[in-house]
């Protein structure tokens, strides 16, 4: 219980400080900022920022999402990144909000709350290495769109020459070889900054919708030579690592997240979120606002 207590503290004092930090990161012409790093060693625990780059890691894995909440699906992507990938050591993990509109109140929480459970996951990573120098990182960024979100990464120059390693499912990646969203005149060649230095680790969808075979096809498909006309290289594909990590996230969603909290089901909560961050949805009452309810788009279930 004293335990418990402790962690709730420690997450109320965080949300009143990403609070006011994300008030000022609105009013400020930063496009890019790291808020927290998690360690297990006091001297790992520096925030890195243009005073305190971090010069020694070769490896930077981005986990960039809306986290709302952040669930075990976001914990197995990032842990088995750290474990499996065959990215260059030293590595560090971050955790990636897109804030946008910092001062205007999203919902159905608060990004001060996104933060706080970012926070959480962070600390419950580090805690199940014994290597001091696994650190993840909790970061913000007013860009939107995956590209604009790399290239501050870099512009930043807080991280040195590391590599990043985007995380993402298959409908991320389909998304992101759409040349629709992309000006006319460049299509696909706007990719090339990123796919010329930096990777993506993708991870099979496990939803029925498109198999196994189809997803495979679709990404050596990147290498083929079908899509140049839109401005795709060949050499794109060995930047790209589909993995087996579905498995491990199948039936876990946000929106179930959601569900659980507005249904106060902590049973639940625990099996999708983990039990700290599960603890502060129940405690902050996330997700239960009438507002939440009516915008979240769900109703308890009867």
């Amino acid at each position: 219980m004293e335990a418990r207590q402790d962690s709730l503290a420690w997450a109320k004092r965080q949300r009143e400080l990403y609070a006011e930090t994300l008030h000022n990161f609105a009013s400020s012409s930063d496009e890019f900022q790291v808020l927290y790093a998690a360690a297990n060693s006091a001297s790992s625990q520096t925030v890195p920022s243009p005073q305190h780059k971090i010069k020694d890691i070769k490896t930077l894995y981005v986990l960039d999402s809306s986290f709302n909440p952040p669930t075990k699906a976001h914990l197995t992507l990032a842990r088995n990144a750290l474990l499996k990938d065959k990215g260059a050591h030293p590595a560090r993990m971050m955790f990636l909000l897109a804030t946008v509109n910092a001062d205007k109140k999203p919902k159905p929480a608060a990004f001060e709350d996104r933060l706080v459970m970012m926070s959480l996951m962070a600390n419950e990573i580090t805690s199940e290495f014994a290597d001091d120098k696994v650190v993840v990182d909790v970061a913000v960024t007013k860009k939107p769109f995956f590209m604009d979100k790399a290239a501050c990464i870099d512009e930043a120059e807080i991280y040195g020459d590391a590599q990043q390693v985007h995380l993402t499912g298959f409908d991320t990646i389909v998304r992101i070889f759409n040349a629709k969203y992309y000006p006319d005149d460049q299509q696909l060649r706007v990719l090339e900054p990123f796919l010329s230095k930096h990777r993506l680790r993708v991870c099979y969808r496990e939803d029925g919708e498109t198999s196994r075979q189809e997803q495979e096809a679709y990404i050596e498909g990147i290498g083929d030579g079908s899509r140049e006309k839109e401005g795709m290289k060949q050499e794109w594909r060995k930047m790209i690592e589909l993995v087996d990590d579905a498995e491990h996230v199948k039936g876990i969603s946000s929106t179930e997240s959601r569900r659980a909290g507005v249904e106060q089901r902590t049973d639940t909560l625990e099996e999708l979120l983990g039990k700290e961050v599960a603890e502060y949805v129940m405690s902050e009452r996330l997700y239960r606002d009438e507002e939440d309810i009516r915008k979240s788009g769900i109703k308890p279930k009867v």
